[in-house]
C-alpha cells in the first residue's frame, strides 16, 4: 500500500473485511481534494506578532513576529464548514466568483457521504456518479460516522512532529480537535481568513 497514506479506508487499519466500498472511500477523499485544489493534509506557516504593555504607560509595541505550524487536514475542515453551511470558504481561491455555494455544496456533501467510517453507510459509485450527474437526491453526511476525522488528523499530526524537524515539534492542528465545539460533532473551528487556510502555492 506503499504512497497511499491518508488515503486508505479505515478498514484497512482495522484489518476489517474489504469490498469496493474501500474505493469510494478513496474517492471521497480525492473528491475533497479537487474542490480545494490542494492535499488533504499539509503544514502552513504563517507569523504574527503580539503586543505587550509598557509599564511606564506608553503605547503598546509589538514583539518580534512568531512562526506557527499548523497542520492542515481538509476532510475535518470541510466536516465542519458542512455543519455551518459556510461552503465558498473550501473552495479552491482560484475559483473565486466562478462557483457557487451550492455547487460545492454538492460535492462536499458527496465526498463526505463517501468517507463515512462505516461503509455499509457508503454510497455505491453508481450511486455517487447519479449524485454528480444531479439524476439523484443528494445525500446527508451523518456526523457519527465522520466522527474519525479527528482521530486521522491527530495520526496525521504525530506523525508529521516525529518526520518533521525541530520547529515543527509545537506543530498545532487546524481545527483545534482539542477544543469546544458547538457542532455535533465535536471540532472546534479557529477564525482564519480562506488566503491562510490556503497558504502560499
Amino acid at each position: 500500500m506503499r504512497g497511499t497514506r491518508g488515503y486508505l479506508a479505515p478498514e484497512w487499519i482495522m484489518s476489517s473485511a474489504i469490498s469496493d466500498k474501500a474505493d469510494v472511500y478513496s474517492y471521497g477523499l480525492v473528491l475533497l481534494e479537487i474542490v480545494r485544489g490542494r492535499k488533504n493534509s499539509s503544514i502552513q506557516t504563517w507569523s504574527h506578532s503580539t503586543k505587550t504593555s509598557s509599564s511606564e504607560g506608553n503605547a503598546p509595541s509589538s514583539s518580534p513576529s512568531v512562526l506557527e505550524h499548523r497542520l492542515i487536514y481538509f476532510p475535518l475542515f470541510a466536516l465542519e464548514m458542512h455543519q455551518q453551511r459556510r461552503y465558498l470558504e473550501l473552495a479552491d481561491p482560484r475559483l473565486e466568483g466562478r462557483v457557487t455555494s451550492e455547487e460545492v455544496e454538492k460535492l462536499v456533501r458527496i465526498a463526505l457521504c463517501c468517507v463515512h467510517e462505516d461503509p455499509a453507510l457508503r454510497p455505491s459509485m453508481a450511486h455517487v456518479v447519479g449524485m454528480l450527474e444531479g439524476g439523484l437526491s443528494l445525500g446527508e453526511p451523518r456526523s457519527e460516522s465522520l466522527n474519525f476525522l479527528r482521530f486521522y488528523a491527530q495520526r496525521f499530526i504525530e506523525e508529521s512532529r516525529m518526520e518533521g524537524s525541530t520547529e515543527l515539534k509545537d506543530l498545532g492542528l487546524y481545527p483545534d480537535i482539542n477544543a469546544t465545539s458547538n457542532s455535533d460533532a465535536g471540532v472546534s473551528y479557529n477564525p482564519m481568513s480562506s488566503q491562510q487556510l490556503s497558504g502560499p502555492r
